[in-house]
């Protein structure tokens, strides 16, 4: 009978979150460097994290200001969605 090693690793994955800081894919601490325009979305903004107040966009120029007022993580703006459909 072989060793079941699915609890293992589950319990290592839960340690590795309580004891390490793991950042989604495509989040970005500012302290580590600010977004550039080839990072803004066309209209020039980012997403950027503060602890109280969650994601908001804002104009990539005032990125560096913001870190400041505790906004700590930006990200790349989602996509926009496809044309709506015609309606019938």
């Amino acid at each position: 009978m072989g060793t079941d090693t699915r609890h293992s690793e589950a319990d290592l994955a839960m340690s590795l979150l309580k004891t390490d800081l793991i950042l989604q894919e495509n989040v970005f601490y500012i302290e580590d460097g600010l977004p550039t325009k080839e990072h803004a979305d066309p209209w020039g903004k980012v997403q950027v994290f503060h602890e109280q107040s969650g994601w908001q966009t804002f104009p990539l120029k005032r990125v560096k200001e913001l870190a400041t007022h505790g906004y700590y993580a930006w990200t790349f703006t989602p996509e926009p969605p496809p044309p709506s459909p015609p309606k019938s």
